[in-house]
């Protein structure tokens, strides 16, 4: 990491405690190989609060052709962050990127069914309160989010936040 990246993510752990209303916890990380509906390995990483407990979940969708695994790093938040505020965040690779195998399905009914999926094991985690489970999707990732839970309906998903998603037909 170079020094302007090591700034900037310094920057956004400083904003979160102020704007958090509560400290900062300390995390920690796993990969994780989860199955979907069909069999397919989806590749993930989990971050949570390194306290034992069961906290909010939050399952991260990336948009455009971004790998789940680009939240662990950046300018932006970064699923350590989210963490750090008393989630359990996970996030992974869709079809096609990443270190999930198979081909890209721009945001159809595959990626749909993959994030299905992603729920269910988020939802079986031991430090998630699967009664307390929330979607976070970037840019073009509502189109997976929303499709996903108006598809599977089985989902108790408390919330669905969209940060920056498609403004217009033409975005």
């Amino acid at each position: 990491m170079n020094l302007i990246d090591k700034i900037q993510n310094w920057r956004v752990g400083l904003n979160l405690e102020r704007f958090a209303g509560t400290d900062l916890t300390e995390t920690t990380f796993r990969e994780a190989w989860l199955e979907s509906r069909t069999g397919k390995k989806i590749y993930a990483h989990i971050h949570h609060p390194a306290a034992l407990g069961r906290y909010p979940g939050l399952v991260v969708v990336p948009g455009a052709d971004s790998p789940g695994t680009d939240y662990d790093r950046g300018v932006g938040i970064r699923a350590e962050d989210l963490a750090s505020c008393g989630f359990t965040v996970l996030h992974y690779d869709p079809s096609g990127r990443g270190r999930t195998g198979g081909s890209e399905d721009y945001w159809g009914p595959i990626h749909q069914q993959e994030l299905s999926s992603v729920i269910d094991s988020s939802s079986r985690l031991p430090e998630v309160a699967e009664e307390n489970i929330g979607l976070l999707s970037f840019s073009i990732g509502i189109v997976i989010a929303s499709g996903a839970l108006a598809r599977f309906t089985e989902h108790k998903i408390r919330y669905l936040f969209d940060w920056e998603g498609p403004s217009n037909r033409f975005n």
